[in-house]
């Protein structure tokens, strides 16, 4: 695909990204649209040479819990394989369309076996407190 040289950064930084969702799913109520836990690699590709990873921190691990409303959950937590409970923080993600509020844990790395690391293969569970259906 021939693109402009600003057109082929965006394309290749959304659409060269190997993402591996571990957990995606919506959510039964009204208080929470989305939860996903997933860990992936970015790349970059600004010309017709093969995509590259990109130089800083490529590889993402990361956990979410979109709101329906600001108000409508007042706390989520991720266990992880190793039955570690992780708090989730509450933020406003402007790099999401639309704009909302989300439960998130995260964390970007150099390297594949730093992210295997501190996010292990295996099951995680996301624990909603909602406002209105309760515990999820």
């Amino acid at each position: 695909m021939n693109l402009p040289n600003n057109y082929a950064k965006i394309f290749a930084t959304v659409f060269c990204m190997v993402e591996v969702a571990l957990t995606c799913s919506r959510t039964a109520g009204a208080d929470a649209s989305l939860y996903s836990v997933y860990k992936r690699v970015q790349y970059s590709q600004t010309n017709s040479g093969a995509p590259t990873l990109l130089q800083s921190y490529p590889y993402i691990a990361y956990s979410s819990v979109y709101l329906t409303a600001s108000n409508s959950a007042t706390s989520a937590t991720l266990t992880e394989p190793t039955a570690v409970t992780v708090p989730m923080s509450l933020d406003y993600l402007i790099n999401t369309l639309p704009p909302r509020w989300a439960f998130a844990e995260g964390d970007d790395f150099a390297s594949q076996a730093e992210m295997d690391a501190a996010w292990p293969n295996g099951n995680y569970t996301i624990s909603i407190y909602t406002a209105h259906d309760g515990f999820k």
